[in-house]
């Protein structure tokens, strides 16, 4: 793993660079541990040895990319210590850049600007009584998305689904749940699993599990 960071050049202008020297070659992560906690939510851990200082450096703007995505440094690695050949030991944990999912309400709510959005019930608030589809229940998770400020993709890929389930009438009820929790329910209730893929949440069945 290599980190890097978001900055901007000698114009100003935003973009990535390496870390912790922008006109220099990134810092390697050698050894990490990957899990998945009790949310679903996986983690990169790591312990790093610099040769160099890194105080000062860490800025909430560091980041890796692993399996084709973006797992971000989002708390400044703590110094644990320094040997005596001056190496700097740092405990980094890295999070999916969409772990947001796992800290925002899920609200029933509509979007006032799709056609037909409010036909059915909803609460306006964390308190969900919802009787529908799959296909419906989506449209309520992409509103849920667009009240938080969450600009992430919600859709379903039913080509190996068929239309008899993602349009089999269900219900769902729950309270206070985070949107991951809505996501991992939706999938106990139509039986569909979805994964992440590149800002879009799919229900559907990933390639790797055909």
């Amino acid at each position: 793993l290599y980190i890097y960071q978001y900055d901007k050049d000698i114009t100003g202008k935003d973009g990535v660079f390496p870390f912790p020297d922008k006109d220099g070659s990134p810092f390697e992560i050698v050894d990490f541990t990957y899990s998945v906690s009790r949310h679903g939510v996986p983690m990169i851990s790591a312990t790093i040895k610099a040769p160099y200082s890194l105080l000062g450096k860490w800025n909430h703007r560091q980041f890796v990319m692993f399996r084709g995505a973006r797992y971000n440094i989002t708390e400044i690695p703590s110094l644990k210590r320094t040997s005596t050949n001056g190496y700097e030991q740092y405990e980094v944990q890295m999070y999916p850049e969409w772990n947001v999912v796992t800290k925002t309400y899920f609200y029933d709510v509509v979007d006032s600007t799709v056609a037909d959005s409010a036909e059915k019930y909803y609460s306006d608030s964390t308190s969900v009584k919802f009787f529908g589809t799959l296909t419906e229940f989506v449209a309520r998770l992409k509103a849920s998305f667009k009240k938080s400020g969450i600009y992430y993709g919600v859709e379903i890929k039913n080509t190996l689904l068929g239309d008899e389930r993602v349009n089999e009438v269900k219900e769902f009820t729950g309270d206070n749940m985070t949107l991951l929790d809505a996501l991992k329910k939706a999938f106990e209730v139509w039986g569909v699993p979805f994964y992440y893929d590149g800002g879009t949440f799919v229900f559907g069945f990933y390639k790797n599990d055909l």
